[in-house]
């Protein structure tokens, strides 16, 4: 994999992490746990930034993950072949 991809994928992790933390903040931050309750939650997710980041990770981070998995697996098993 090269630097490149690698440092975008670390990047986009990072910051989708980030933004999650600061909706759980905002969530459990809520005054009273009266106020914590499905409608806040909804409110939250229908937060274009919230939706944007579950959309691209559910159509970029995946199946560049899943590729990386597979490698992973390949260059295990040759290895072990490999030893034996």
């Amino acid at each position: 994999m090269n630097g490149i991809m690698s440092v975008g994928l670390s990047n986009a992790f990072y910051y989708m992490y980030s933004q999650i933390l600061k909706a759980n903040l905002k969530f459990y931050s809520l005054a009273s746990q009266k106020q914590r309750n499905v409608t806040a939650l909804k409110n939250m997710l229908s937060d274009p930034m919230i939706v944007q980041m579950i959309d691209t990770k559910a159509q970029v981070l995946d199946p560049v993950l899943n590729q990386l998995k597979q490698i992973c697996m390949e260059s295990v098993i040759s290895y072990i072949q490999s030893l034996l």
